[in-house]
């Protein structure tokens, strides 16, 4: 059923492509960056050692995958708002894509928590809102998959994405995502505190989501540039380990101050988050470091990844310390055995769990209606 047609929109310099392989790099290096920081986290717990302190730095893959989902759905959803079958497929997609894999995952930590509610999330007391957690509604209790709090950020992008499908016609898009900017702008100054489901939709991450979808109207709207795609990278760099220096100058090397104060943390890591995105997008197709096969394949891995390396992080982890923690760069051994074993989990569950329910779920996808533009 179409409730109208979009009328024409400003045309593109670059044809539209379905996929673009500079998103999975940025896919790939964002979950290689959060399981180096994770791994660090056993460094220090285990080894009682904090020479890899800086890879905490690596946090900020959670920020590019906040600004690669803006992108992706904005290039996804192109030429499709209005229409009521399009907004709910796209819903029925997201959903589909996010929560069968992450409830598997979420099962696994169940039972570990009935069995020892010491081994989950200890860090921040054993005590989840376990329904809350299933459905990746936020609460003030601890998620039982610690890392599935970015999680509830992307599922309240992705429902009022999908609202705005369903409402507005494409051209309003940028209009809405100021206006929701400026919203989440004044929450912040006058410094409320909105139960946890409004504060997800006004917290600062948001803003990360929209700035993914701005770098989607700006590609739409410049042609392809390999030297401006290399200064952006360069600029990113640069500006990641100046960030991660002003640390080790004004924190000692902790990386926490950042990320347990989202207002820093945008102010910080989403500039070369972008930046690393944006020279990505622009060097598609002429760098070897943003379209090689492996690469690639870790960015289809990245969403298993991400649910599964802590699993392989607290099971293999504490042993490892046990046997290595005595010897002359122990945590050195440590980081070789267990990143190809997160790795090859990540691959295994990508091939057997992921792959297989999305292919169960998305073709049972009623057909597309798409509007006109």
């Amino acid at each position: 059923m179409i409730l109208s047609t979009g009328l024409p929109v400003a045309p593109t310099v670059r044809a539209r492509k379905s996929r673009l392989k500079s998103v999975q790099a940025c896919r790939a290096y964002a979950v290689l960056g959060v399981i180096l920081s994770h791994i660090s986290g056993l460094e220090e717990r285990y080894f009682h050692s904090n020479h890899c302190r800086l890879f905490r730095a690596g946090n900020i893959g959670v920020d590019v995958f906040f600004i690669v989902s803006g992108l992706v759905i904005s290039l996804v959803t192109t030429g499709k708002f209005r229409v009521i079958r399009n907004a709910l497929t796209f819903l029925y997609h997201r959903v589909a894509r996010i929560y069968p894999v992450f409830w598997f995952y979420f099962m696994i930590a169940l039972a570990i928590f009935l069995y020892k509610p010491s081994l989950v999330n200890a860090l921040a007391g054993h005590k989840p809102h376990l329904l809350r957690a299933f459905l990746l509604i936020p609460s003030e209790s601890p998620n039982l998959v610690v890392q599935s709090w970015s999680l509830s950020y992307e599922v309240a992008f992705y429902l009022v994405f999908g609202v705005a499908m369903l409402l507005l016609l494409e051209k309003w898009l940028p209009y809405f995502l100021g206006a929701w900017a400026l919203v989440i702008f004044l929450v912040g100054a006058i410094h409320i505190h909105p139960p946890p489901v409004i504060a997800l939709l006004s917290s600062a991450y948001d803003l990360e989501f929209i700035v993914g979808c701005c770098l989607f109207l700006l590609y739409r709207r410049v042609s392809s540039n390999s030297f401006r795609g290399r200064l952006a990278v360069l600029m990113a760099v640069l500006c990641f380990l100046g960030v991660t220096l002003w640390c080790v100058v004004e924190n000692a090397g902790s990386i926490a101050r950042i990320d347990e104060r989202p207002w820093l943390r945008i102010a910080l890591w989403t500039p070369p988050a972008a930046l690393f995105v944006w020279g990505a997008i622009e060097l598609e197709g002429h760098s070897r470091w943003f379209d090689h096969p492996w690469i690639d394949a870790i960015g289809d891995w990245s969403y298993s990844l991400y649910l599964s390396h802590i699993i392989v992080i607290a099971t293999i982890g504490r042993p490892l310390a046990a046997i290595l923690r005595h010897l002359p760069g122990g945590f050195i051994l440590a980081y070789i055995i267990i990143i190809p074993c997160v790795l090859g989990l990540g691959y295994l569950s990508f091939r057997f769990l992921e792959q297989p329910l999305m292919k169960f779920f998305y073709k049972r996808t009623p057909k597309r209606e798409h509007a006109t533009v």
